[in-house]
């Protein structure tokens, strides 16, 4: 075991013509830094199982530095490369536990990844131990391509451990791979992992996304079996699936969910523009209520993908008692105008004019963009605001975006910056 460690690292070193002994000498070193061929033997004459009994870190001791010391970034990577043939887990559990003896660079941490990535493929919950007791984050890659091998076992592995980040993690990377494989098997283990501490809540997230985009009715089916919180995870995850590839008929289904409420955010977020008219058709018949408590999916989701578009639906649409959704919704369209306003000041600055409720926040956002392109636009656009509160909380907003001084340029010439400086003494 390691007569193999030492030679490998020889053969990287002989490569880099640094005089190593094929063999598995160590060169040496004079005062002055320069390579002294010949070299010293490590324990010359010492029989490999003599050698093998002494174990790696007491031949290592010393030995490492003095082969890094005053090479380049280039040959020290090469020299940490030689590391990665190695595959004998005690042979890794001793180099890795000389690590420290690299430099701190990247020599250090590929030669760890690789130890690692070696010795999941031979021992794979050792290797995984190690990690957690030496706090090393390298787990996630470890056991995502574990999982790519054999899921089965990560996913045996991880229900032998206790809430934490390490349980998380196997959950997410079993997950991520089942959604992918087999999507009886992802509700299967979602199911079973379902009162646990799952901190890997994107894998959970992207196991659903997977799931419902496959068959988004037969996640329904099988939510009605699966505990309260994730049920709903599944139905939300099925209802945005159902808007992305039907949306007329999805609209229709969600008319009739009795937890329509619950999941309007996914379901509404998950609209492509297209079929925004009709979502709010849908919506317009809701109770003014009901609406403001829903108004963020439209706002936020939809603001931020097209503001101009959304705004000018909601103006359309109208609710039971005849008002447009944009007077409904005033007070919550900050967002909206917002999003706007960075695109196109002077738009959202016209068609905040046209409600009928004064939006203070929106004001203040859209006077501060439209004050950053056009000052005296801003301060003209604010005058005409009705309402006297909001009207000062805009010219409030446009003055203080205004009132910060330019930066100085900085001078051009060495006479100008001699100028400069005796014009501040």
């Amino acid at each position: 075991m390691t007569r193999r460690v030492f030679s490998s690292l020889a053969l990287a070193v002989a490569g880099l013509g640094l005089g190593f002994w094929s063999a598995g000498l160590f060169l040496s070193r004079d005062e002055g830094n320069s390579p002294v061929e010949g070299g010293t033997s490590l324990q010359p004459g010492l029989s490999a199982a003599v050698r093998a009994t002494k174990g790696l870190a007491a031949e290592l001791q010393g030995r490492i530095d003095a082969v890094w010391k005053g090479r380049t970034p280039a040959e020290q990577m090469a020299l940490a490369a030689a590391w990665a043939d190695v595959r004998d887990p005690e042979a890794i559990r001793e180099l890795l536990a000389n690590l420290h003896r690299l430099p701190a660079n990247m020599s250090q941490g590929s030669a760890q990844a690789a130890l690692l990535d070696n010795w999941l493929a031979v021992e794979p919950e050792a290797a995984l131990r190690w990690c957690r007791d030496n706090a090393v984050t390298y787990v996630t890659p470890m056991l995502e391509s574990w999982a790519n091998r054999d899921v089965a076992a990560v996913r045996a592995y991880g229900l032998t451990l206790g809430d934490g980040e390490q349980f998380g993690v196997a959950a997410g990377a079993v997950l991520k791979v089942l959604g992918l494989r087999d999507s009886e098997a992802a509700l299967d283990f979602l199911g079973e992992i379902s009162s646990r501490d799952i901190q890997s809540a994107y894998w959970v997230g992207q196991a659903l996304t997977n799931l419902s985009n496959e068959d988004p009715q037969a996640l329904l089916a099988r939510a009605d079996a699966l505990p309260a919180t994730l049920r709903q995870a599944c139905r939300e995850a099925a209802a945005g699936a159902l808007a992305r590839q039907d949306p007329a008929a999805a609209l229709a289904w969600w008319a009739q969910q009795p937890d329509r409420g619950s999941l309007m955010s996914s379901f509404f977020r998950a609209l492509e523009p297209e079929a925004w008219k009709t979502g709010l058709a849908f919506l317009a018949s809701e109770s003014p209520n009901d609406l403001r408590e829903r108004s963020s999916a439209i706002i936020r989701g939809w603001g931020s993908i097209d503001p101009a578009r959304t705004f000018a639906l909601l103006e359309a649409s109208r609710t039971p008692e005849g008002r447009s959704l944009a007077n409904a919704w005033s007070g919550q369209l900050d967002s909206l105008f917002r999003n706007w306003s960075e695109k196109d000041a002077p738009a959202a600055a016209a068609a905040f004019l046209s409600l009928e409720t004064p939006d203070e926040a929106a004001a203040r956002t859209i006077g501060i963009a439209f004050a950053r392109d056009d000052p005296a636009a801003a301060r003209a656009w604010a005058e005409t605001i009705s309402d006297e509160a909001t009207r000062g909380i805009a010219l409030e907003a446009i003055d203080g975006a205004t009132s910060m001084e330019p930066p100085t340029a900085p001078p051009q010439s060495a006479a100008e910056l001699v100028e400069r400086a005796s014009t501040d003494v």
